[in-house]
């Protein structure tokens, strides 16, 4: 009886012990680790090939995807009814294509390479309104036909010229297109180059004779002369840019270089030349024709 008291009071103190002080470690138990899935290791076995499609198979597929294709309606035209009007036809435009050839730039041959006295040479006038004998160069009138007033006069086809080669003249000369193409090439090419800078330039050509039914030098009885045919023209001078004048009465033998050169250029253009050396009726004037003869032009 003794030792169950001794044993209780023991256990009793113990008890009283493991209250008074708490556990080092929780009561709580530990959360258990999860263990990592394991890795997939892959197969070293070949996969095993595919299986083939039976032929059967394949025709079915495609008969069922044609027939599924197929339209409901049958692709021929439904009969038109009779009497119903043929429908009109459908315009289809017109559509024009460039070719390479017709889209590609036009090539010129090369422009020919121009030598000094090309680019010196007197520029060819422009052309401008009223020009006659075809060519822009002749300015003038065409004229009436001019009856004979005696035998072997008159001018058919004549023209009034009033300029060549930009030069005026101090009054119209009544011509025909034969002399007058002669006398624009004579100022173009040899009274202009002649005169060239002094007074300025040529500015006039004073003509004092074209178309006169008279015999030669006013003789009478005479054959008659270009003139009456509408072949001649008198010059009797040259009026320079600044109004000063060139004369042949006055300056054949002052200038002398200029008035030889000018008389000079006319005998080729024109078939007859005559000046102060060829006699006493041109010691005032240069007479110019287009009269040709077999020798060759005549120039005095």
């Amino acid at each position: 009886m003794a030792r169950l008291a001794l044993v209780a009071a023991l256990l009793c103190a113990s008890g009283m012990a493991a209250w008074a002080e708490p556990p080092r470690t929780s009561p709580r138990p530990q959360p258990r680790l999860q263990a990592a899935p394991p890795a997939r290791i892959a197969s070293l076995r070949p996969a095993p090939a595919a299986r083939p499609i039976a032929p059967a198979a394949i025709e079915a597929a495609l008969a069922q995807a044609v027939s599924t294709a197929a339209p409901t309606r049958s692709p021929r035209p439904v009969p038109r009814p009779r009497g119903a009007a043929a429908p009109a036809p459908l315009a289809v435009p017109t559509v024009t294509v460039a070719t390479a050839s017709a889209l590609a730039p036009a090539q010129s041959p090369p422009a020919p390479r121009r030598g000094l006295a090309a680019l010196f040479a007197p520029r060819p006038p422009k052309a401008t309104r009223g020009s006659v004998c075809g060519d822009p160069a002749i300015t003038g009138t065409e004229i009436a036909v001019i009856p004979a007033a005696v035998r072997g006069c008159g001018l058919s086809g004549g023209v009034a010229v009033t300029a060549v080669a930009g030069i005026p003249l101090s009054q119209p000369a009544q011509i025909d297109c034969t002399t007058a193409k002669a006398l624009k090439t004579w100022v173009e090419d040899g009274v202009i180059p002649a005169i060239g800078r002094k007074g300025g330039g040529l500015a006039r050509l004073d003509v004092v004779a074209s178309y006169t039914c008279r015999p030669r030098n006013n003789v009478p009885g005479a054959q008659i002369s270009e003139h009456g045919l509408g072949h001649a023209v008198d010059v009797a001078g040259f009026t320079l840019a600044n109004g000063s004048t060139l004369t042949v009465a006055r300056d054949w033998g002052r200038e002398t270089k200029i008035m030889r050169a000018i008389h000079a250029s006319a005998c080729g253009p024109f078939g007859t030349v005559l000046g102060p050396k060829s006699d006493a009726n041109h010691q005032d004037h240069f007479h110019v024709d287009t009269a040709r003869y077999r020798g060759g032009p005549y120039c005095r």
